[in-house]
């Protein structure tokens, strides 16, 4: 009887033993993992997607911008000007430019080569921006800095910052498609595909928002704002 009970205590403390030493070998992992630090490389691989776009935006807002000051002339002024246009004239351009916008985008990611290409929207919608703001400042001084200030560059944020996010959508559904067409690796991305197709109605519907409110800003401003 005496035997059972040792048995018994002496099983009962080794398992306790290999407990306690798997949840400090468990504690221990997580302490290094907290203390792990993080390096600027680490940083840019999880989001070079991101990166990559705001380069090439920021390279399409200079090229945008000097374009203008070298091409600037009666005729770039007329296409660049909203002066006396009709509200729904307005809605209409600007719905039509956005939506073709995102609706390139979106049909990259189910492009083999889809993913090499996204970042040529962030660049064009740059490039448009940079000609908008020089051309405010250019013939309206200090003035047309505010104007594009109040213009420019709220729906410029807002509908880069929803080409950007689908930008990184595409690009990565893209990229899974080339390396299971061409490495033959395992689709990774596209599985669920409703998760996809909801992000990029999103897309579309909020180039659609940023439409209208680009189109009433200028409407209700244009009128009000003196330059």
């Amino acid at each position: 009887m005496t035997d059972g009970f040792e048995e018994f205590e002496q099983a009962l403390k080794t398992q306790l033993d290999e407990d306690s030493f798997e949840n400090a070998a468990a504690i221990e992992t997580e302490k290094d993992g907290i203390g792990e630090k993080r390096t600027f490389f680490d940083f840019f691989l999880e989001n070079k997607i991101r990166i990559y776009s705001l380069i090439f935006y920021a390279a399409g807002l200079f090229l945008g911008t000097y374009i203008y000051i070298k091409c600037q002339n009666d005729t770039l002024n007329a296409l660049l000007s909203t002066a006396d246009t009709a509200f729904a004239e307005l809605l209409l351009n600007k719905i039509c430019l956005y939506l073709f916008a995102s609706i390139f985008t979106v049909l990259l990611g189910i492009c083999l080569i889809g993913f090499t290409l996204v970042n040529g929207m962030p660049f064009l919608i740059g490039v448009q921006a940079g000609l908008k703001i020089a051309y405010y400042y250019a013939n309206f001084a200090f003035k047309g800095v505010g104007y594009a200030l109040i213009m420019v560059v709220p729906y410029v944020s807002f509908f880069t910052t929803v080409i950007i996010l689908t930008a990184m959508s595409s690009y990565k559904l893209s990229k899974s498609i080339w390396a299971a067409a061409v490495k033959h690796e395992t689709l990774k991305e596209g599985k669920n595909y409703k998760q996809y197709i909801k992000k990029f109605l999103l897309c579309i519907l909020l180039s659609a928002l940023a439409a209208l409110i680009n189109s009433a800003a200028i409407t209700a401003l244009g009128g009000i704002v003196s330059i």
